[in-house]
């Protein structure tokens, strides 16, 4: 399909253009007036409506005769119908729903030449599949979520840290030092069962060992602590700035953005989108991040003390982490298409 318009971004009006015969728009329509498929084009300039069938002129409607342009659906296509001063109504091109977006634009900008406004329509088609990997956009003109650069996306907000460096780095350090505590009970455990309860009855030994424990517990939960109030204050910091940053670029977007969605949309969509944002700062990475740093630890852990039994217990790694990844790839699928 061709089709060729003014700039939207530059509207003309009929009495400005010097040649009243000049192409304004042209568009291919791809079905007959019997509803047949089959190619016609339609054309308009300052001063009439053309419809050829090939080479053949088969329409031609003054703009001085017409009163309105309007698109009446049909089924799985349109019509673009002119009103004539005399009151009879002209169809004029039938069309499938592939290019009822395009004879849309054209009718409006039919209807600017009629009421003598400066013509200026957009025949800019959205996209709606991604070009990359061909599947369907969640929206039209979006991003596709299958071809997205998930390590580009996350840097980007890993930049929000850079006021908030010192906090960033401090919670770090609890991650890794809360890590290091919930491995020693399960040390002084070995350390009961090997050294008091087996070999000797030492009272004296055991209190020490339930006293370290206590205290591990003690510090694990000043840790824990500390790294949920460390890790709210960046998430509720960073989602705001993320706002902040969402609602400046929203100023500068082009009205046509803003004619095409509904004001509540956008709005929902903002506050939907930061909220996750929030969500995953505020509980998603903190418990990715802990729960990692401690399988690396026990996994160690057991190598140093014993390899053959690290070696059992790490054999169905494999085999969940193959499950895991494809079930999650369908639940995510799932949850895609009722968030949509």
């Amino acid at each position: 399909m061709s089709a060729s318009a003014t700039s939207i971004l530059n509207p003309v009006s009929a009495s400005a253009i010097s040649n009243p015969d000049e192409v304004l728009v042209r568009l291919d329509a791809d079905m007959l007036p019997n509803g047949d498929f089959g190619r016609q084009s339609f054309e308009v300039t300052p001063k009439e409506l053309r419809v050829f069938e090939g080479d053949k002129l088969t329409t031609l409607l003054p703009i001085a005769d017409l009163k309105s342009a309007r698109n009446e659906p049909l089924v799985s296509g349109g019509r673009l119908e002119v009103t004539l001063k005399s009151g009879a109504i002209i169809p004029v091109v039938t069309y499938s729903m592939n290019v009822a977006a395009r004879f849309s634009e054209a009718a409006r900008g039919v209807e600017q030449l009629i009421e003598g406004k400066p013509f200026s329509i957009n025949l800019k088609v959205e996209k709606t599949r991604c070009e990359k990997c061909g599947r369907i956009l969640p929206e039209k003109d979006g991003i596709c979520p299958a071809c997205i650069n998930r390590n580009a996306t996350l840097w980007r907000v890993a930049g929000y840290l850079k006021p908030y460096r010192g906090r960033a780095v401090a919670l770090a350090l609890v991650s890794i030092a809360a890590t290091a505590i919930n491995l020693v009970p399960p040390t002084i455990q070995g350390a009961l069962i090997n050294n008091v309860l087996e070999p000797r009855r030492d009272i004296g030994l055991l209190w020490q060992l339930v006293g370290l424990w206590l205290l591990a517990l003690a510090t694990a939960v000043v840790l824990q602590v500390t790294s949920a109030r460390l890790t709210t204050y960046l998430a509720g910091h960073i989602a705001t700035d993320l706002r902040a940053g969402v609602y400046r670029a929203v100023e500068f977007l082009q009205l046509q953005y803003f004619d095409k969605k509904q004001v509540g949309q956008i709005t929902s969509r903002i506050t939907q989108d930061t909220d996750r944002v929030w969500g995953f700062l505020a509980e998603g990475l903190p418990f990715l991040l802990s729960n990692a740093l401690l399988i690396i630890g026990v996994l160690t852990l057991l190598l140093f003390t014993n390899w053959k039994l690290a070696l059992a217990v790490m054999s169905p790694i494999p085999v969940v982490i193959f499950i895991g990844i494809y079930f999650w790839g369908r639940m995510t699928t799932l949850f895609q298409r009722v968030s949509s």
